[in-house]
């Protein structure tokens, strides 16, 4: 079934249409993500736009995912309420089954294509016979169209997000009855800006809700009324953020920081490059973000803090520990923030060497920074080459199991079980679970094991492995000394 985005820029509406807004990451990345789930079952796709539009796309370099870019110069002498009549106008061009569905949505599957009905809208809205009452029964300037009828509370308004015809005739009646609303109203009434978006609802919510009456047509979803349901768990076949953008832009900062990350790292799952234009111009957006969902980790007994590192500290700190550690049985690298309130490093054997040569290696490590006034945090693990892989090209690494090792120079109850060894404690497990059980037990410290339970907070958080590959955004350094 050919697919259909039709995008038009609009000044007055968000950023989607007024290219002249703040950039939405979250909108953006769920555009190309629209595509690429549509293609995946081997529909082709057409975009549908203006000249500013066809810029935009093609400046982050997502426009060859299109089996074709058709550009638009609609000049037709309608009212400007009537946004969306460029929208649904472009599927007059194609004469077999299509569907047309907004840039703000994606698919789980495609299943819905094979049903082969007349007619397939996404789900109805749910509206209030005050409202039919106040914006369209007791208007003038609908009552003269032929196929107008006074609504009831039983009249189903159809969201448009998502609209399948295999029926010609009924896409052509549709069509029509749209032209001959734009082309009839040439004025309107309104008090506010629902009033006046009332006028461009009718015309395609409210025209699709009389054929709808009329043919009894089906939905693509099946919770009436749903709205925004992006859920990636969903058992939905569409997902349409909706009002989500306003909530993913302006609400709770931590929920767009997640969405972007999941949406981002499913385009890459599907095959786009990760180090594509797309990502590498909003790289930018993304790392100014100050919400990041990087675990904070409250270090078992961890010392009071240290001064902050500088270039000068850091430099001095590695000359005077880099021989030391080149004439060792162990690789040392350094990872993550080095200009933050320590210095951490992760340790690993490079040659055979005794858990008491380990012992004496990581003390002197960790008690290195004293004379700078700086914290030295050395983590051992047990393959080097699960830490430089999880940290710089495969996340879901996190997942398997590894020994961790720490120096803890007093003793402390907990939260897991630990093999001691002299003041080296140590724990097996996947990542992020064993750093968990090394923590104190009377830490305040809250381990989230589910995405549902992420939220804002201003204590110290560990994510299971499974909700940290979920999330997981790569940042800082991976380093080897010596």
């Amino acid at each position: 079934m050919t697919g259909i985005h039709s995008v038009f820029s609009n000044t007055k509406r968000g950023f989607i249409y007024n290219m002249d807004g703040e950039l939405s990451i979250s909108e953006l990345y769920t555009w190309v993500y629209s595509i690429m789930t549509w293609k995946r079952d081997g529909h082709p796709i057409y975009l549908y736009c203006d000249d500013k539009i066809n810029e935009f796309v093609v400046k982050y370099g997502f426009d060859y995912l299109y089996d074709e870019i058709r550009v638009r110069d609609y000049n037709d002498n309608i009212h400007e309420c009537f946004w969306s009549y460029n929208k649904i106008r472009v599927i007059e061009e194609f004469d077999g089954p299509v569907c047309i569905f907004d840039v703000d949505t994606f698919f789980r599957d495609t299943e819905f294509t094979k049903l082969h009905l007349d007619m397939v809208c996404y789900h109805y809205e749910r509206w209030s016979l005050d409202n039919f009452n106040k914006f369209y029964n007791d208007k003038e300037e609908f009552k003269g169209l032929s196929f107008y009828e006074k609504i009831d509370d039983e009249f189903k308004v159809v969201n448009g997000s998502l609209l399948v015809f295999n029926s010609h005739d009924l896409k052509t009646e549709f069509l029509k009855n749209v032209k001959e609303v734009v082309e009839t109203i040439t004025e309107i009434t309104y008090k506010d800006s629902f009033e006046y978006d009332s006028y461009t609802i009718f015309m395609e919510q409210f025209v699709l809700g009389y054929m709808v009456k009329k043919y009894h047509c089906d939905t693509v979803s099946q919770e009436e009324g749903q709205s925004g349901k992006f859920h990636f768990n969903s058992k939905e076949s569409f997902a349409h953020l909706g009002q989500d953008k306003h909530r993913l832009n302006y609400g709770i900062p931590l929920r767009k920081v997640f969405y972007n990350q999941v949406i981002k790292e499913k385009i890459i799952e599907l095959g786009y490059s990760e180090y594509s234009k797309l990502f590498t111009l909003t790289m930018e957006v993304t790392e100014n973000d100050t919400n990041s969902l990087i675990p904070k980790r409250e270090k078992p007994l961890a010392r009071l803090s240290g001064n902050k590192i500088t270039i000068e500290v850091l430099n001095e700190w590695y000359d005077s520990k880099i021989d030391f550690i080149r004439d060792s049985n162990f690789n040392v690298a350094v990872h993550g923030s080095t200009m933050g309130n320590d210095i951490d490093l992760v340790v690993s054997k490079k040659r055979k060497s005794t858990i008491k040569e380990l012992e004496s290696f990581m003390l002197e490590l960790h008690r290195s920074g004293d004379t700078l006034g700086i914290n030295i945090e050395p983590l051992y693990v047990s393959d080097m080459e699960y830490f430089r892989e999880f940290k710089m090209t495969n996340s879901r690494k996190v997942m398997d199991n590894i020994l961790i090792g720490f120096v803890s120079e007093q003793m402390y109850e907990p939260i897991g079980v630990l093999k001691t060894f002299g003041k080296l404690k140590f724990r097996y497990g996947p990542f992020n679970n064993a750093f968990y059980e090394s923590t104190n037990k009377h830490d305040e410290v809250l381990f989230i094991d589910s995405v549902n339970d992420i939220k804002n907070n201003n204590g110290y958080t560990h994510f299971s492995s499974e909700v940290y590959n979920t999330i997981y955004e790569r940042f800082g350094i991976f380093t080897m000394l010596g």
